[in-house]
């Protein structure tokens, strides 16, 4: 009773709401059928139950016709199970509540397909519910559709036009331009009158690249993202689905689907040019114009916004741009002698999110003015002439510099005031000042003054004095009379003797005139300043150095001064003063304790100072006389095995001698390492039976093996073990053998017993034995 109720409120309250509705007042607006209606906890329609359409009703609806009118609350007199208000949100996208609870489509809406299912939302006793809503047309989706097969001639010749209907004539979709691929886009359906099967295909009618982005599922008509969309490249896409019936091809119908992208972003500044290039004066006013750079931004609204900034670089305190319209002008006074170029980036930076921004070169060449006046780089010039110097004669380079670019910078020389002096002039160009005439030592000293100018118009110049000192000559160098060329010495004279005489004249007088002596060459020799005697100032050694080449000089004390020189070479005659000497005073060798007789152990050498030394080499001493030495002439001698060497060699030490012609000898001590080769150890004799009694005790001795090993070292350290550990058991180190269990004769009479000697070489060697333990019954 309650839901009948509820359902004559529901009909009541849609009869009155659309009274303006003319055309709909005549039929009902739903069928007589009954709704099921549940209480969660409010009254609404069960959702698997169906609110029918009268047959009055058209079986597709178009934008904006109503469907039903939602009940008010207000009309149920049912406190248990109330009717709830208009619902808080409707999720389709295609239908829509007006604020009167009126229920209109979106779109165009066709039930052949069967009902169409929404869900919302809706507030009951305060708390928020969501259920869903079916509506559906009482004839057409309940229709039982002909099934039989019609023959497909007359279906031909009588296609019905309106057989195939999709649900909505328009499908519109907005998808931001990085949507993934394989998004399903849209779900386009049609339906067929009579129920017959239909497939769809899709074109792009109005842009072929359109149809590449999309794929379409023939048989559902899911629509689905194949590529990836640039909205920059087409912003919008417009797609023809078609839906065709299976058995007649001929009878089809068509939707569109538009697909509008929307802006990501996914696009920096770009630049017109990578590079921008201007021209400034460098006495330009702040606030000048330099250049304007331009960028734009593929995406649209703020994605695509750019503000302009200058990124760092030389200059940047001078400039400043305009961060709307990109124009850069001056922000500071410009000085080209400072910074001639400016160079840095500008940067072009969107406002999306994330910000993204590219940079161009800019490069300004500050032209330059005439605002300097060269400068000379000293405040004065001195130079100092001989009397007799040879004319015509550059004297001096004067040089100035502009800072100026260019004709402003570049400077030409010319003579202010030459106090009087005819000969003296100077190159326009390169600053060279040239005595042309010769000048009294008498006048000196003589100043000049000298300009600079630039070659701008009007021209800067600037002015520095030259001063001049002409100096009286000296015109006589000595002359050497008396000097050997060659000097022979024995290498043993004694210090301080006198070796050689040098004596030069000088045709000037005065300081001029005196001689003064010096030596170069070597340290051994020291000559008179004075009277130009030669003497040795150490002990001389030819095999040191046995050959002097000495540069001697004489000079005067003139102003400058005037020398002459001449060389003399001093040859040192050989004594013999020098033993062999062998490279080392003792030689560390290693052998092997095999190594057979003949084998070559090691090369040694001496060497003599002394010239043509034939040296000899003998064995002086040895441990054991099991080597030989042969002489093999210049490249000294080799030390061989000539003996059987011995196990318990471990080292033998030999001396050899090294003897001259002269007599004088040298030794040198070799130390022979003998190598241990390793050897297995062997048994001692022992007897191989051994009688105890039976039930000896444990521990009790029952014989002592030993082994020997005649390597040395680890090779020679022995250890013992036995095979039979469960009767008897061995001292590792010793090889006593004793009892390790109790024995019985009945059991077992004799025991074979196998002893193992191991050395600890790598790898070790060792050797077996084997032995009878023979019981004997105690009875006995």
């Amino acid at each position: 009773m309650i839901l009948d109720t509820i359902m004559t409120k529901l009909l009541f309250i849609l009869s009155s709401v659309i009274g303006g509705y003319s055309e709909y007042l005549e039929n009902k607006y739903y069928s007589s059928n009954s709704i099921d209606v549940v209480c969660k906890p409010c009254a609404v329609p069960s959702s698997s139950s169906v609110i029918w359409l009268p047959a009055s009703r058209p079986p597709c609806l178009h934008p904006g016709q109503p469907i039903i009118h939602w009940p008010d609350s207000s009309s149920s007199d049912s406190s248990s199970c109330p009717v709830p208000g208009l619902p808080d949100i409707i999720h389709s996208s295609q239908l829509s509540l007006l604020d009167n609870g009126l229920l209109l489509t979106k779109e165009r809406v066709c039930f052949f397909d069967g009902p169409i299912d929404f869900h919302y939302d809706y507030v009951c006793d305060g708390k928020l519910y969501r259920t869903k809503m079916r509506i559906g047309h009482s004839i057409v989706s309940n229709k039982k559709l002909e099934t039989n097969r019609v023959k497909r001639w007359a279906r031909r010749r009588n296609p019905d036009a309106n057989a195939v209907h999709f649900q909505q004539e328009k499908y519109v979709k907005e998808l931001p331009e990085d949507t993934p691929i394989e998004t399903v886009i849209a779900s386009v359906k049609a339906s067929h009158a009579s129920s017959q099967p239909l497939y769809y295909s899709m074109v792009a009618p109005q842009d072929s690249r359109s149809q590449n982005l999309f794929t379409l599922d023939t048989m559902s008509g899911e629509i689905r993202l194949a590529k990836s969309m640039d909205r920059e490249v087409l912003d919008k896409h417009i797609l023809k689905v078609t839906a065709y019936e299976r058995v007649d091809p001929t009878i089809s119908a068509s939707t569109t689907v538009v697909v509008h992208v929307l802006d990501v972003q996914d696009n920096s500044p770009i630049f017109e040019k990578d590079s921008y290039f201007g021209e400034i004066r460098e006495d330009a006013p702040i606030g000048t114009t330099v250049l304007s750079v331009f960028a734009r931004d593929l995406d649209s609204g703020e994605n695509g916004e750019i503000e302009y900034s200058l990124g760092e670089g030389n200059g940047k305190n001078l400039l400043a741009i305009n961060s709307k319209s990109g124009v850069i002008q001056t922000a500071a006074p410009l000085d080209r002698e400072s910074l001639s170029l400016i160079r840095l980036d500008v940067i072009a930076s969107d406002k999306g999110e994330p910000k993204r921004e590219s940079s161009a070169l800019v490069e300004i060449t500050v032209l330059d003015v005439n605002d300097n006046a060269p400068v000379f780089a000293s405040d004065s010039y001195n130079v100092t002439i001989l009397e007799n110097i040879t004319l015509p004669a550059v004297i001096a380079t004067v040089k100035a510099t502009d800072e100026d670019f260019g004709t402003n910078g570049k400077v030409h020389y010319s003579m202010a005031s030459s106090s009087g002096i005819g000969g003296l002039t100077i190159d326009y160009s390169s600053g060279e000042v040239t005595l042309r005439e010769r000048i009294d030592a008498k006048n000196s000293p003589i100043t000049a003054v000298i300009r600079a100018k630039d070659g701008a118009q009007p021209a800067l110049s600037s002015t520095v004095p030259l001063t001049i000192n002409v100096v009286d000559i000296n015109d006589h160098a000595p002359t050497l009379i008396a000097a050997q060329k060659i000097i022979t010495l024995e290498e043993n004279v004694a210090i301080g003797e006198e070796v050689g005489r040098v004596y030069a004249i000088d045709e000037d007088s005065g300081p001029n005139g005196i001689i003064r002596y010096s030596m170069e060459g070597s340290e051994d020799f020291i000559i008179d300043e004075d009277s130009g005697v030669i003497k040795t100032t150490k002990l001389l050694d030819r095999e040191t150095n046995g050959r002097y080449s000495l540069k001697v000089t004489a000079r005067d004390m003139g102003t400058p001064s005037l020398n002459t020189s001449t060389t003399m070479t001093v040859i040192l005659k050989d004594i013999n003063d020098n033993a062999p000497i062998f490279d080392k005073k003792e030689y560390n060798v290693t052998i092997s304790e095999e190594m057979p007789r003949g084998s070559q152990i090691i090369t040694l050498k001496a060497v003599d100072n002394d010239e043509d030394q034939k040296i000899t080499y003998r064995i002086e001493e040895a441990d054991r006389d099991v080597f030989s030495i042969l002489d093999i002439g210049d490249q000294g001698a080799i030390l061989s095995v000539s003996g059987e060497l011995n196990r318990q060699d471990h080292k033998i030490r030999v001396e050899i001698s090294a003897t001259d012609q002269g007599g004088l000898q040298g030794r040198c001590v070799v130390n022979v390492f003998i190598d241990d080769v390793n050897s297995a150890p062997y048994f001692n004799d022992h007897p191989f039976s051994v009688k105890i009694a039976e039930h000896s005790p444990i521990g009790y001795p029952v014989i002592t093996l030993k082994a020997e090993d005649h390597d040395r070292g680890d090779n020679a350290r022995l250890t013992y073990s036995i095979d039979s550990n469960q009767f008897f058991q061995i001292d590792s180190a010793s090889g006593d053998i004793s009892v390790a269990s109790d024995l019985d004769r009945e059991d077992q009479a004799t025991f074979p017993v196998v002893v193992t000697a191991s050395d600890h070489a790598i790898p070790p060697l060792n050797t077996s034995t084997q032995i009878e333990v023979i019981l004997d019954d105690n009875r006995q």
